[in-house]
């Protein structure tokens, strides 16, 4: 499931660890477009447990790069 907040942020939880990889594609791309069109900063992907991620664009990320960050253990 992907919910989206304002910025944007997308956050992807699952149930199903099939669905992860897609769902964690179709919200990088969402992303992806929206930082492309502001043309400023890349996409920072934050994993706040094993099947719960945040997506979003972020200043501390280079522009038209895409960097993952664990935020568990």
């Amino acid at each position: 499931m992907i919910t989206q907040h304002p910025g944007p942020i997308l956050e992807v939880t699952v149930d199903d660890p099939d669905s992860l990889q897609s769902e964690l594609t179709s919200a990088v791309d969402t992303v992806r477009a929206y930082a492309i069109r502001e043309g400023r900063h890349g996409i920072m992907m934050t994993q706040h447990g094993y099947a719960s991620y945040k997506v979003f664009v972020s200043p501390e990320v280079p522009y038209g790069l895409t960097k993952e960050q664990p935020l568990w253990r």
